[in-house]
């Protein structure tokens, strides 16, 4: 009898240090289901000028900190540890360049209707460790006059299906 509930005693505490040392996959919170959403949600927000909306579409500093520049290592690879300074360094870099960015889009593209014509991503994708990156989005579009012109942007995340803009900068 003392045996058997030692055993079932240590066996619950095996199964609770488990789970307490696993984390839970990561995601992109609130992430696209397909860039083709993204995107769609992409071209509503500058449609509407809607900044909040527009970097809704942005990874999060958390995303970026925890996933994106530990994961950003060749596939099968482990995860790089940054110095704290250094990766909040590098997230404060892309997001003011992004935040620059989204100002310039609402400028130049927003408040008016587009049609998507085609999508291109001029640097490929590429496989991370942590995530898929869809690399420098370029955007052909068509005006309601029926002129077609080429959005230049930034490069998209994606992890466990989810998608996210990991920046608005073009290059």
């Amino acid at each position: 009898m003392i045996k058997n509930t030692l055993t079932k005693t240590l066996l619950v505490a095996g199964c609770l240090l488990l789970m307490a040392s696993t984390k839970p996959a990561a995601k992109l919170s609130d992430g696209a289901p397909s860039t083709d959403v993204l995107i769609s949600r992409f071209l509503d927000a500058l449609e509407r000028r809607d900044q909040p909306a527009l970097r809704a579409l942005r990874v999060t500093e958390r995303e970026y900190l925890d996933v994106i520049l530990p994961g950003s290592v060749e596939k099968n690879q482990p995860r790089r540890k940054w110095p704290e300074d250094v990766s909040r360094y590098f997230w404060s870099e892309i997001d003011s360049k992004s935040i620059y960015s989204e100002e310039s889009l609402l400028q130049a593209w927003g408040g008016k209707h587009w049609s998507l014509k085609s999508i291109e991503y001029e640097r490929g994708t590429r496989e991370y460790a942590a995530y898929t990156a869809h690399r420098q989005l370029r955007l052909t579009l068509v005006d309601d006059a029926g002129e077609e012109q080429v959005l230049a942007t930034g490069s998209i995340a994606e992890l466990a299906g989810r998608f996210k803009f990991l920046s608005f900068k073009r290059d």
